[in-house]
């Protein structure tokens, strides 16, 4: 979990149990935190939050994915600019000017003037 340093979170307790507490800071969020002697109602600056193992591998997960999704979207085909079939019709026969000649570079179409 990360805070902005500029900002000071601060927690409500709203339930208490033997071993943990549900606080609220001043985000909205629901967190679960190691009951330090804290009653319901209190205001508390520091707390040591819980984290489960679980969410752990979740959030991995999420970031392996959209790492994997970003790198498959990259190096598609329909990304890269196709050759043309070697039947099709070259550029110099569809050219509109009969006295210019016509190369392919790259993908790009340069007209050369003679």
């Amino acid at each position: 979990m990360e805070l902005d340093m500029g900002e000071k979170t601060t927690y409500l307790v709203m339930e208490t149990h033997p071993a943990y507490v549900v606080l609220l800071d001043s985000e909205g969020r629901f967190l679960k935190a190691a009951n330090c002697g804290y009653e319901r109602g209190d205001r508390i600056d520091t707390a040591i939050l819980i984290e489960y193992p679980q969410d752990k591998r979740r959030r991995r997960r999420r970031v392996l994915r959209t790492a994997v999704s970003l790198a498959a979207c990259s190096n598609t085909p329909a990304a890269q600019s196709p050759a043309p079939p070697a039947d099709s019709p070259t550029v110099e026969s569809r050219s509109a000017q009969p006295e210019a000649e016509t190369a392919v570079f790259q993908g790009t179409l340069n007209t050369v003037d003679a």
